[in-house]
């Protein structure tokens, strides 16, 4: 028993030392750079700012305003692990690496302990004789291609759910053929769960989450004759589990009629994309050969004889698994096995009628826009579970017993040459962000920036940089430096269909054609235009040139101001100031009255209005939601606070929450009945005087002399509340799993479990 314990430190140790293996990418070099990133990922500029803004379901900085709840999932680990960092010193570049590492290491531990409960529980196998081939299936499912495929396009924060799937469904599992429901095992799923929440800020990547382990749960009463009824409990308690362990799912759900409805009305380009996306997947490709996959156009190794000679022997005995081994456990993998190949390879052959049918109307399908992306990872655990138990099997047999030794040199190597193909694929760019933004930042913020417009636009992709940002291409750096509304044109379907991309478009196209865009400017409340210089800009990556806009914007009516910024004597960008009477307030009022507001943080907007003697309607230029909403507050003469500065477009402290924003949840608004659009996108609340004096008693306003009225106004986004609420729950849930956890494992009541 000693020397198993000592075994398994020894092999966590191990996993532990090659997890650190992207930091082999670039050596010492790393040290020269602050920022890491590719694709949709880039390290935290401002691991603070992110964090703060992450507590928030709203982010009015973000394409005009924008619902946000999916990001609050990025707190736990993913923001936490950088906190963290950033306390300790290290740069964004160096926190990154270890982030990774810590996905890597996670997905060691979770599938070598899953090995462990299937080999013991399911198939019956010897631990102590096996346990170099169950480290070695942890250590060829953290480094095999699913990483790199995820890493490359940007979607790291994938890659956790993946990590700890095994370890889910090894829970999972327990729950499901337990005698009694187990609090315990619950207690874990609840956990486990939360340790993938950065991952299921992706709403597709819960989708299938539960999709499999409902799968799974059919396949078991199928295959292994459980109870219908039983099974079905204990899936809708793991459910629930994940969702109270994911707190950000709470006000999302709210949403999730305009959701579908957004994703039906733009269901063309999706099944034009899901075309496109299965191309280079077919079930030849998927099961026997990688080498036409993107990833590969990065690495060689993955693709090279070595690899795949790895791979085909592996797939030889997850044949040979079920023909030695019969046990129903093992067609319960095949089958979710042979259902990621079906789902991964889209609309090839065969079936390709039946992927379009389950993508155009079985709900939730659309989650496979990227089929590949989203489900090979399924494949590639069923496959290292299945082909290492057929290892197992082929060498307790006595007459194949002396191999033993030779397929344990053949899984050292196979496990060490995983671990140097990974080491060997530099998947991120190393860059420094050039002092010129922070200049840039400080300039806006000092003349009183209201909204920028971003120029040229990407088409509703990353932005390519230049050779003074060392060819970065991927997550924009800007909108994590510069913590003010910015807005960037699209003239593609790309980027989500919000209601201000419109007047945006007929702002830019004004620009291009040389005409007074003061109207348009003044709708969007943009007060500043920036044109990037150090972009890459081959026609088919920007959407104008940015010289031609520099030589329109250098003389054009309605800019009245011009500053250069450069980076090393080379030109980074170029900031236009709009004449003043071509501005407009994030918020305004549009009669003789006063309007003076102050952006309490994301969520909140305190607004104080003097003079009011007649009908008027209060416009917030942020895109048209439902969700916000206007409170009369009682008069208070210092409603706003002194210390903090006035009808900002951004918040200037970071306030997360005050004691009376947990009624908004089922307080009433006042003004709901008169919200409605302004300008074809914006918010718009129609305020009588009349009816405030009259529905309203006097300690709500205040009359002046003439007769006008002031007012105290509250501007709240209702879905804050909500999470507020749910916040609190999941605390309390929290506690409760890892005290009952703790007490479980002080009383030795948990032994026994691996």
């Amino acid at each position: 028993m000693k020397v198993e314990k000592y075994l398994n430190k020894i092999i966590v140790a191990l996993f532990f030392l090659i997890s650190l293996s992207p930091f082999f990418w670039y050596g010492k070099g790393i040290l020269n750079f602050e920022m890491i990133g590719t694709g949709d990922f880039l390290s935290p500029v401002n691991i603070k700012d992110n964090f703060f803004y992450n507590l928030f379901v709203y982010n009015p900085l973000d394409n005009g305003g924008i619902s946000s709840s999916y990001r609050i999932a990025h707190l736990f680990p993913y923001c936490t692990f950088y906190f963290f960092s950033n306390l300790l010193r290290f740069s964004p570049s160096i926190s990154t690496l270890f982030y990774i590492a810590f996905n890597i290491f996670v997905a060691e531990i979770s599938m070598y302990y899953y090995l462990c409960y299937v080999f013991q529980e399911k198939f019956h196998f010897s631990l102590k004789k096996n346990r170099l081939y169950i480290a070695a299936g942890g250590i060829i499912y953290a480094f095999s291609p699913l990483l790199v495929g995820v890493i490359w396009p940007g979607h790291l924060l994938l890659f956790l759910s993946c990590a700890i799937f095994p370890l889910l469904l090894k829970e999972f599992d327990i729950l499901l053929n337990g005698k009694r429901i187990d609090l315990l095992t619950i207690c874990y799923i609840f956990l486990i769960a939360l340790l993938s929440s950065s991952s299921f800020a992706n709403v597709a990547v819960i989708y299938v989450t539960i999709l499999v382990l409902f799968l799974y749960s059919v396949l078991t009463v199928i295959i292994e004759k459980k109870s219908v009824a039983n099974l079905l409990v204990r899936f809708l308690i793991t459910v629930m589990a994940i969702f109270i362990s994911n707190i950000w799912l709470l006000p999302m759900t709210i949403n999730l009629d305009k959701t579908i409805a957004f994703t039906n009305s733009t269901l063309g380009n999706a099944l034009s994309y899901f075309n496109q996306a299965s191309n280079d997947h077919s079930i030849i490709n998927i099961l026997f050969r990688i080498s036409n996959l993107p990833m590969t156009k990065i690495s060689l190794y993955y693709s090279s004889f070595l690899y795949t000679t790895i791979y085909l022997v592996l797939m030889a005995f997850l044949i040979a698994l079920i023909y030695i081994k019969k046990n129903k456990y093992i067609y319960v993998l095949l089958s979710l096995l042979l259902f990621s190949v079906f789902i991964a390879k889209g609309n090839n052959f065969p079936f390709s009628g039946i992927s379009d049918w389950a993508f155009l109307f079985i709900p939730g399908f659309k989650a496979f826009r990227n089929p590949f992306s989203k489900i090979y990872w399924l494949f590639f655990f069923c496959f290292c579970t299945l082909s290492i138990s057929g290892v197992v099997a082929f060498v307790s047999k006595k007459k194949f017993k002396n191999y033993r030794k030779i397929l344990s040199v053949f899984f050292i190597f196979g496990s060490f040459y995983a671990f140097y193909a990974f080491t060997m694929t530099p998947l991120l760019k190393p860059f420094n962000i050039p002092l010129s933004y922070y200049e840039g930042r400080d300039y806006l913020l000092d003349d009183n920036v209201k909204k920028v417009l971003i120029l040229p636009g990407f088409y509703g992709l990353q932005p390519f940089y230049g050779t003074p940002i060392l060819y970065y291409h991927g997550e924009d750096f800007l909108k994590y430096i510069w913590k003010f509304p910015q807005l960037i044109p699209d003239s593609t379907s790309y980027s989500p269909e919000l209601p201000n991309k419109r007047i945006i478009s007929n702002l830019v196209n004004s620009i291009r054609d040389s005409k007074p865009f003061c109207d348009y400017a003044k709708k969007l409340g943009v007060s500043h235009i920036m044109v990037r210089q150090d972009i890459q800009t081959a026609k088919n990556l920007v959407e104008d040139q940015p010289n031609n806009l520099i030589t329109i914007l250098d003389h054009h009516v309605d800019i009245v101001q011009k500053t250069e910024f450069k980076n090393k004597n080379q030109n980074s960008f170029t900031i236009y100031k709009i004449k003043d009477d071509c501005i407009g307030n994030l918020i305004s009022i549009n009669n003789k009255a006063t309007v003076n507001y102050q952006m309490i943080n994301p969520t909140k907007i305190r607004l104080e209005i003097t003079n009011l003697n007649k009908p008027g309607d209060i416009i917030f230029l942020v895109n048209l939601n439902p969700y916000w909403k206007m409170y009369l507050s009682p008069y208070k003469s210092n409603f706003l606070d002194k210390t903090t500065a006035i009808n900002k477009s951004y918040p200037t402290k970071k306030i997360l929450i005050e004691k009376d924003d947990f009624v908004y949840l089922w307080k009433k608004s006042t003004f709901d009945s008169f919200h409605t659009s302004k300008f074809g996108y914006a918010n718009k609340w129609r305020i009588d005087p009349d009816y405030i004096k009259k529905n309203f008693p006097p300690k709500y306003y205040l009359v002046n002399s003439n007769g006008s009225i002031n007012l105290n106004l509250v501007l709240y986004y209702r879905e804050q509340s909500i999470f507020y609420w749910g916040a609190i729950f999941f605390v309390l849930c929290f506690v409760i799993s890892t005290s009952y956890i703790a007490y479980k494992h002080l009383t030795g009541k948990d032994r026994k479990r691996n």
